[in-house]
């Protein structure tokens, strides 16, 4: 499990923000919880009877993908899908459960949706058939900046997470932003006269009282591709 779960983080996007203690902090792209308890779920209810298919964890450009062999139980009624559970291997359900990998039976399907709905992400798409599988939708901000601007990765990367803060918090601490990225104040601020060239950013005031704010071309660009 633990193994699957470092798989994915490992090559998910991530982005970096910085908290009310202006502490450093890692976000990925996709919500652990969801991915944990997507993976944990196909290992519980996937139908080990099925010969040579098993719990596969697939990520693409514009979607992270688990899958098990085995849809819904036989008899289980479609119309209260996340609203009960019935295991198909219990034996395996209970030995999680001691092992503190579940926090409560039947609970997994709503974990993964609270968690995409905490952080305000489309529903993620469940599907079964002989197969069960979890769908999370991806969005690639840096790739689409990339194209629509035509500016190199390294860059993008760098002018998105500056839209992204700008974005949510309104205000933006060069020095710190320069930290994150590992590079110089006045990259930053010539990364920000960029922006500004785009009419993705305003700006006000003069040298150091100066203050930015996106703009609503900005802002579209964040929420269409976030």
């Amino acid at each position: 499990i633990e193994s699957a779960i470092n798989f994915v983080k490992q090559n998910l996007k991530k982005r970096f923000e910085i908290d009310r203690e202006t502490r450093r902090k890692e976000v990925l792209e996709i919500p652990e919880p969801a991915i944990r308890e997507a993976i944990i779920n196909a290992i519980v209810h996937r139908d080990y009877f099925v010969k040579g298919a098993n719990v596969t964890v697939e990520i693409f450009n514009d979607r992270l993908m688990i899958t098990n062999p085995g849809g819904l139980p036989k008899g289980f009624p479609e119309n209260e899908f996340g609203n009960i559970s019935l295991s198909r291997n219990p034996t395996i359900a209970s030995l999680l459960l001691r092992a503190k990998y579940i926090e409560k039976m039947g609970t997994g399907i709503n974990r993964i949706k609270s968690a995409f709905k905490k952080e305000n992400l489309p529903d993620p798409i469940f599907e079964y058939n002989t197969f069960f599988k979890v769908i999370f939708k991806r969005k690639d901000i840096v790739f689409a900046f990339q194209k629509k601007f035509d500016v190199n990765k390294v860059l993008a990367e760098r002018m998105t997470n500056i839209l992204t803060i700008l974005y949510r918090d309104k205000n933006i601490d060069i020095k710190e932003v320069a930290e994150i990225h590992n590079v110089s104040d006045r990259t930053i601020r010539n990364d920000l006269k960029k922006l500004f060239d785009l009419e993705l950013v305003l700006t006000t005031g003069k040298s150091k009282s100066k203050k930015y704010f996106i703009t609503i071309k900005g802002e579209d660009f964040v929420s269409e591709n976030t």
